[in-house]
């Protein structure tokens, strides 16, 4: 494609005829770019396209500047029912999906990599559908022209096509979008599951590997978990690894817990926690995630006891600040919930945990002692050591093989 370098950090795209198919600004990491117009869908067209977080243009767009590739006009269609010619698009590399007021007009901010995801689910289904129209037409051709062309399969669209559950799977997150109709047949299947490819299965590093029924494999999954957990404790981890390590577990640290929700998965602005937690009640609680290095204690040496260390004490402060946020604004939370992810929560003065520190620090028993009744004269507030959190894994562990 034709490139004209305006400055150093300024280049611009053209096609053969010379039009202008897009700006790319490379010090700003933007990209303005100019769709043109298709004549059988006059007055339903972006005029531009707007990116944030690109150094070039990325794929998944006509590089002759006719918009975006794979599933673009469906994508289009939708915006346009919804906000007519009242939108402006922005593909981010770094921010959220999201939809945003500006003045009379909405900001569609949409993430690339949900962009790729639905775009590759796009081919999949033309894929799919070309593949049965091909079957379909061999198998017609035969009928009407037996002399001529080869019997083949008759047409099936129940039959099972060999590596169809692998891509689902590995495109598809189930915690997010599984539906109740879903689980049920996953449970139906599970045993069937294990008699059938267990011969297949066997003697492969998984980390669910076949067992004889659910236990067995609860149990390989949660030692799996511990041995990662362990080892990751005798490392000098940054918080937001603990986060993401957390994030992805938690659910198991505490059986009474039913989901996990994100401030960012929500849209929520405001003094709101990142990592909130709905029991089996739908009461909602508020996870505050620290380091295992984090102090726990400050030594006054004029009354020989031990307080809330700096870092902590600011924990705690934090967590008391999202509760009164939460608390004052309970009902437009619960709404924004229900609307968000389909639950209806409780939200009657939430209990925060802030998990952080390790009991190696509790070396002897006035810190022991100072820390327990600290912890227990905080209100609907507890600090979680991380050594706890791995007991209570061991405890589940050995429930599982008692049972």
């Amino acid at each position: 494609m034709p490139k004209k370098v305006i400055n150093s950090n300024l280049l611009e795209h053209t096609d053969d005829n010379g039009h202008l198919v897009y700006r790319l600004d490379r010090s700003k990491k933007t990209i303005e770019y100019f769709v043109k117009k298709d004549q059988t869908r006059q007055g339903f067209e972006f005029d531009k396209i707007y990116f944030e977080g690109f150094d070039k243009l990325p794929t998944g767009f006509y590089s002759n500047g006719f918009g975006i590739t794979s599933g673009g006009y469906l994508l289009r269609d939708k915006l346009y029912s919804k906000f007519k010619d009242k939108f402006i698009l922005l593909i981010s590399n770094n921010s959220v999906s999201k939809i945003v007021k500006k003045g009379n007009k909405h900001l569609v901010v949409l993430n690339y990599k949900d962009l790729s995801t639905f775009q590759d689910r796009i081919r999949d289904i033309k894929k799919d559908k070309n593949n049965k129209n091909q079957i379909a037409a061999d198998f017609y051709v035969n009928r009407f022209f037996p002399r001529h062309f080869e019997e083949t399969e008759k047409i099936d669209d129940s039959l099972y096509q060999e590596n169809q559950i692998a891509q689902i799977l590995n495109k598809v997150d189930l915690k997010e979008n599984l539906s109740k109709e879903d689980a049920e047949a996953l449970i139906k299947f599970y045993p069937d599951f294990l008699e059938i490819a267990g011969a297949k299965l066997r003697g492969k590093k998984k980390l669910i590997q076949v067992s004889k029924n659910k236990t067995e494999t609860e149990i390989i999954y949660l030692e799996s978990v511990i041995k990662e957990f362990e080892k990751k404790l005798g490392q000098n981890l940054v918080e937001n690894k603990w986060q993401e390590f957390l994030r992805e577990y938690i659910l198991l640290f505490n059986t009474n817990y039913s989901t996990f929700i994100e401030k960012a998965s929500i849209s929520l602005a405001g003094k709101y926690p990142d990592f909130m937690l709905i029991d089996i009640y739908n009461f909602l609680d508020i996870y505050e995630i620290k380091k295992p290095s984090t102090n726990l204690l400050k030594h006054d040496s004029s009354r020989d006891n031990y307080y809330w260390d700096v870092e902590l004490s600011k924990a705690i402060s934090q967590v008391e600040n999202y509760i009164d946020e939460i608390s004052k604004n309970a009902h437009s939370f619960r709404d924004i919930i229900k609307k968000k992810k389909g639950i209806e929560i409780r939200v009657i003065k939430p209990r925060a945990f802030i998990i952080a520190g390790h009991s190696n620090q509790l070396d002897n028993q006035t810190k022991e002692e100072n820390f327990r009744l600290l912890n227990t004269s905080l209100k609907n507030v507890e600090v979680i050591l991380y050594d706890e959190l791995l007991s209570s894994l061991n405890n589940f562990l050995g429930r599982l093989k008692n049972k």
